[in-house]
C-alpha cells in the first residue's frame, strides 16, 4: 500500500487560502448601498406584426355581447417594472415609447363586429351590430400602478395629497392607476351590418362584403391628447383610483372608482354619416376631477 504525503496537500490548501484572504477588501458604504439596495423586476416585451390576438370575448346575461377579433401589433420593447417598496406598496410601471396598433372588430373580411349584441327568438338567432371596426394607434405611453394597502397612514396621505377624497382610502386595498398616453389615427365605424344580416340581404357577393364592412357613421382621423388647444402631440393624463366593498350594493358594495387629476382633450379630424361628412369635432380640457363610479351587480 501507497502511503499519501500529506504535506504537500497541506501546503497547498496553506497558499491558497492566504492567496484568496489577500484578495478580499473590506466594502465602503457606498458599494455596500449599491449590493443591498438591488430590487424589483424588469420584463421587457416584443412583439412583430400580428403577434398578439384575441378571437371573441363573449359577456352572457339573459342574451350575449360580443367583441371581436381583438389585435395587438408593434410591440417594440414595452418595458413593466415591478417593484415592492418599503412602506409595502405594490408599484408596476409601464412604458412604451413607440406606437402600438390595436384593431377591433372588421379589418375588411366583413366576418367580425367590434362589439355586437346577439339573442334568440323563439329558435333563431338575432344580433345587432353596434360598432362595426375600432383601430388606433397608442404611443407615449407610461403607466404607473400603485396598489397600498390602507393600513399604511403615511402612504395613504401621499397619495392623498393628489387629491382623492378620504372614501376613496376607506377599503383595506386601494389601486392607483396613473397613466400618460397618446392616441392617434383612430377610426371607428357605427351601426353597420353583421356578416350574417349581409348575407340574409341578399346580392352578389362584392354588395355582400361591402354591407358587412361599411357602418352608418364613420369616425376618423380621432386624436385623444392633452394641452388643451392645438397640442395634439402632448399625451394625456389620468389619475385613477379603484377599490372594492364587499358589502351588498345596496350598503354601498362594489368596485369603486374615484378620479383625480386630468388632462385630456379629443380631436376628431372627421365625422361622416352614410357617406357624407358632417366635418370635424374639437373637445377640449374634459375635466372628471372628484367623479365617483360605483359598478355591482343586479337581479
Amino acid at each position: 500500500m501507497k502511503h499519501f504525503n500529506k504535506i504537500p496537500l497541506l501546503s497547498m490548501i496553506a497558499t491558497v487560502s492566504l492567496s484568496a484572504q489577500a484578495g478580499l477588501q473590506p466594502i465602503d458604504d457606498e458599494l455596500m448601498a449599491v449590493t443591498t439596495g438591488q430590487r424589483g423586476i424588469t420584463v421587457e416585451i416584443s412583439t412583430g406584426e400580428d403577434a398578439i390576438s384575441i378571437g371573441e370575448v363573449e359577456y352572457v346575461d339573459q342574451g350575449s355581447v360580443f367583441v371581436e377579433n381583438i389585435t395587438v401589433d408593434d410591440i417594440n420593447g414595452l418595458q413593466v417594472a415591478i417593484d415592492v417598496e418599503e412602506s409595502g406598496t405594490l408599484k408596476v410601471v409601464t412604458e412604451h415609447a413607440g406606437a402600438i396598433k390595436i384593431g377591433v372588430g372588421d379589418h375588411g373580411g366583413g366576418e367580425n363586429s367590434a362589439f355586437k349584441i346577439s339573442g334568440t327568438e323563439g329558435t333563431n338567432v338575432r344580433e345587432a351590430e353596434l360598432v362595426n371596426n375600432i383601430s388606433l394607434e397608442l404611443s407615449n405611453l407610461k403607466s404607473t400602478v400603485s396598489i397600498i394597502s390602507t393600513d399604511n397612514t403615511t402612504e395613504v396621505t401621499k397619495h392623498k395629497d393628489a387629491g382623492f377624497s378620504d372614501a376613496a382610502f376607506s377599503q383595506p386595498i386601494a389601486i392607483r392607476a396613473e397613466s400618460e398616453f397618446l392616441i392617434k389615427n383612430m377610426n371607428v365605424g357605427l351601426f353597420g351590418y353583421t356578416d350574417d344580416q349581409a348575407n340574409q340581404l341578399g346580392g352578389t357577393d362584392d354588395e355582400k362584403l361591402a354591407l358587412a364592412t361599411d357602418s352608418g357613421v364613420q369616425i376618423t382621423g380621432v386624436t385623444v391628447h392633452g394641452g388643451g388647444n392645438n397640442s395634439v402631440n402632448t399625451a394625456a393624463k389620468v389619475d385613477v383610483i379603484l377599490s372594492a366593498n364587499p358589502s351588498h350594493h345596496t350598503a354601498g358594495g362594489g368596485i369603486i372608482a374615484e378620479v383625480g387629476e386630468m388632462d385630456l382633450s379629443v380631436s376628431i379630424n372627421d365625422v361622416a354619416i352614410s357617406g357624407d361628412s358632417i366635418g370635424a369635432i374639437n373637445i377640449r380640457n374634459i375635466n372628471l376631477t372628484g367623479m365617483t363610479t360605483r359598478i355591482y351587480g343586479h337581479n
